[in-house]
């Protein structure tokens, strides 16, 4: 598996990432727009997908009342909006003239072989442009050779008690509305989540059996997008194209509902052949099975697998990811 990367992105000889020239929000919009498409409200649908919204790049996030300011707040100095480097993770403080603000965070958490600044710049740099959120994202491996694997770093997971450690420390955002977004490997490895984690949303087709443990943890507001025309992962559990079992769709499925305490379907979202579907639970939980190969809809670098490129589905994946971010409840505390 890896990834076709259309980038301009190049990293030094230490291994260490530069984030890339910011892409054109017009750029990232048309993406998205070209990755839509109308919905079919022939299909049983309640609800159909959202579409992008309008162009708010202008607009000034207002920090809510109940908002928690992390200790960064009060240590950084100003800087300027864009990309700035922390150790081995890229910062991305949207376009706005007040940058020490306590505005939501968004760690973004790469698959295998993408870079994890170019991936942000594909996928949530408008969005964070316009609905005003911090995004910081971790290079999974900053060992020559390693393909930015997470598994690189000796088998290890993501370590996010102490990149939460040091984004605190060194990056002013709301600890009440901090949001762990993950695609392919990053997603499975970060399943766990986390007590400071407002709610997940990951991209994770391609669980493997013995991944199950990884998924182990408390109840967290969580949407995960299944990919069903993956041929690294059937979606009905038959070995892959490299003769590799993976759980089925309705395995995962069964996982989360029992993580997050679902009983009935609620609501069935459809766009185009694909859908989400939200449940009854203790835990907010949405579940969408998405028409396509593995890649996130509106990136310009696609997945490969067994030498050929997995195209995204036609899904308007970011923005309602987002959605369902943006409306979970915030933490009641905020765990030290």
């Amino acid at each position: 598996a890896g990834y076709v990367a259309w980038s301009n992105q190049a990293d030094d000889p230490t291994g260490e990432v530069r984030p890339p020239p910011r892409i054109p929000n017009a750029l990232i919009k048309q993406a998205s727009a070209d990755a839509a498409l109308h919905p079919t409200p022939d299909v049983g649908a309640v609800s159909v997908a959202p579409d992008l919204g309008p162009d708010l790049t202008e607009a000034r996030y207002v920090v809510p009342e109940d908002a928690s300011p992390s200790p960064g707040c009060h240590a950084v100095d100003m800087v300027d909006a864009g990309w700035f480097q922390l150790g081995s993770t890229s910062i991305y403080l949207p376009q706005d003239d007040r940058t020490s603000v306590a505005r939501p965070l968004m760690v973004l958490l790469h698959d295998s072989f993408q870079a994890p600044a170019t991936f942000a710049n594909e996928t949530f740099i408008a969005l964070a442009d316009r609905e005003g959120f911090v995004i910081a994202a971790p290079n999974g491996s900053t060992l020559p050779g390693h393909a930015r694997a997470w598994r690189s770093r000796a088998g290890k997971r993501v370590p996010l008690t102490a990149l939460r450690e040091r984004l605190r420390a060194d990056v002013c955002f709301d600890e009440r509305r901090v949001y762990l977004v993950g695609n392919g490997d990053g997603a499975r490895q970060a399943a766990a989540g986390a007590p400071w984690v407002t709610a997940m949303a990951l991209n994770g087709t391609g669980v493997a059996p013995i991944q199950q443990s990884w998924f182990d943890g408390a109840a967290i507001p969580t949407i995960w997008l299944h990919a069903m025309n993956s041929p690294s992962a059937p979606a009905d559990g038959s070995p892959n194209c490299h003769g590799h079992k993976r759980l089925a769709v309705d395995q995962v499925e069964e996982m989360w509902r029992g993580r997050n305490r679902c009983t009935t379907k609620r609501r069935r979202t459809v766009h185009g052949e694909s859908f989400c579907e939200t449940w009854t639970c203790d835990v907010p939980l949405e579940f969408c099975r998405l028409q396509g190969g593995r890649s996130w809809p509106g990136a310009a670098s696609l997945a490969r697998t067994c030498g050929a490129q997995e195209e995204a589905p036609r899904f308007p994946v970011t923005e309602t990811v987002w959605q369902f971010l943006k409306a979970s409840e915030p933490l009641t505390t905020v765990p030290e």
